[in-house]
């Protein structure tokens, strides 16, 4: 081998290895998943992404601030709050109890005004929406095919999916949610550039409705559908019905490439502060203030309505929500984000994270809750 211009032959082995990779990295969705690897933090300021419009200037939220003087459980021992944060690598934890924020913390490096990746937090945004627009009737209704809706050339087997099917993980889809295989198809999903290619492989091999297998290609369908039924921008319906009524300040949404496809299954970015907000308005019956932004039916519907199935965790999937045995729901994303409400007792927790760490963090949330509401 020539040695090149250094005269060291090791030195121009590793370029041209780095020469090759990036090649791969800019030519498939193989090559960026060796490179980033799995999914972190930092991935939603590596994909393009699209601007969610809001308030200049949230209105602030009244705070009424509370020590934790609590013992939390992690593996083998408990942990004071702080302590328990840290080693869970928990990048923010915001408690909102009675409309007032009661606590609020943030890792170093982390602040009120930093965009956090939700990940698949987004299935249940996409879920109000879909439920905001069914009760509008810009939508037929739940129980009503999806196929309309989607784009020409679908595999006709997908005429049997309504947009329940997609919402409660019931659409027996072929698409398997491996996060560890970069040939797997969530990491074209997540990591390719042509994520319309990939929808128009989607097909159904199990009779919708029989069974619960949690797949973000569902999801992805239902923006889909969503967005062509509005005829619209899904970003500018969810900044229109929900962002600015509520309250909420800037925020994006990743797409798969510039001008391509939005990822409806995983990735709003947005602050600790706003998902709190979203999460009130289910504390809420649905408003923010006077306003009524999402229809009190759809919040009865998710919060109370009779789930089939559970998830791995044994929780009760429910559009695009979990229950939780003591009357709460929460949103989950992959790394240990989280937004959790107990309406009974208007109390909202968000958590987002570097990693779950194992935790039932479900759990955790029903003892943060029954420990602050103790006489």
């Amino acid at each position: 081998m020539h040695p090149g211009p250094s005269g060291n032959p090791m030195r121009c082995l590793i370029h041209i290895v780095l020469i090759l990779l990036m090649f791969a990295f800019s030519s498939c969705h193989i090559g960026r998943y060796f490179v980033w690897n799995f999914a972190d933090i930092k991935d939603y300021q590596r994909f393009p992404q699209t601007e969610i419009p809001g308030k200049v200037n949230p209105p602030p939220l009244p705070q009424n601030e509370t020590a934790l003087h609590l013992l939390l459980p992690y593996r083998t021992k408990h942990l004071s709050v702080d302590n328990f944060l840290i080693q869970s690598r928990t990048t923010s934890l915001l408690i909102l109890h009675k409309d007032s924020l009661i606590f609020e913390w943030y890792a170093d490096g982390f602040d009120s005004l930093s965009l956090m990746p939700s990940f698949s937090v987004a299935k249940s945004v996409v879920s109000t929406l879909i439920g905001i627009a069914a009760s509008e009737g810009d939508i037929p209704g739940l129980d009503t095919p999806a196929f309309p809706f989607l784009p020409p050339g679908m595999h006709p087997s997908l005429k049997a999916v309504h947009f329940r099917h997609l919402l409660d993980m019931e659409a027996g889809l072929n698409f398997r949610e491996a996060y560890h295989s970069p040939f797997s198809p969530m990491a074209k999903f997540y990591y390719g550039r042509k994520l319309e290619n990939y929808v128009r492989k989607l097909r159904v091999e199990e009779e919708p409705g029989k069974g619960f297998e949690y797949q973000s290609a569902s999801t992805q369908l239902a923006g889909i559908a969503l967005s062509n039924a509005l005829g619209m921008p899904f970003e500018s319906y969810l900044t229109e019905k929900v962002w600015k009524p509520a309250g909420m300040g800037a925020a994006t949404w990743n797409r798969d490439r510039d001008g391509g496809s939005l990822k409806f299954f995983c990735c709003l970015n947005a602050t600790s502060r706003d998902f709190l907000r979203f999460g009130k308005l289910f504390a809420n019956q649905g408003r923010a203030g006077n306003i009524q932004v999402i229809p009190e039916e759809w919040v009865k519907e998710v919060i109370q309505g009779e789930a089939q199935f559970r998830d791995s965790q044994g929780y009760l999937y429910h559009l695009g929500w979990r229950q939780t045995p003591e009357g709460g729901i929460f949103a989950k994303g992959v790394l240990g984000q989280y937004i959790y409400i107990h309406p009974e007792d208007q109390m909202v927790i968000v958590r987002t994270g570097k990693s779950a760490k194992k935790l039932d963090w479900g759990r955790i949330f029903a003892g943060l809750r029954e420990d602050l509401i103790r006489p």
